[in-house]
């Protein structure tokens, strides 16, 4: 497995607090916590893939 590199968890980090911080608790989904970390992710040149299954 492949750690992750630092500045990918500072931006999945800020991106979840950023979620937290502007979604209403009641509105907060896991799936829409995903999608904000990997937007802020994508927003830094990462790319976000899924790895085929073995």
């Amino acid at each position: 497995m492949t750690p992750f590199p630092p500045g990918a968890v500072d931006a999945l980090a800020h991106g979840l607090e950023d979620y937290r911080l502007t979604t209403p608790t009641d509105q907060q989904t896991p799936a829409e916590a995903a999608v904000a970390a990997a937007e802020y992710l994508v927003a830094l040149g990462y790319t976000v893939h899924l790895p085929e299954p073995p």
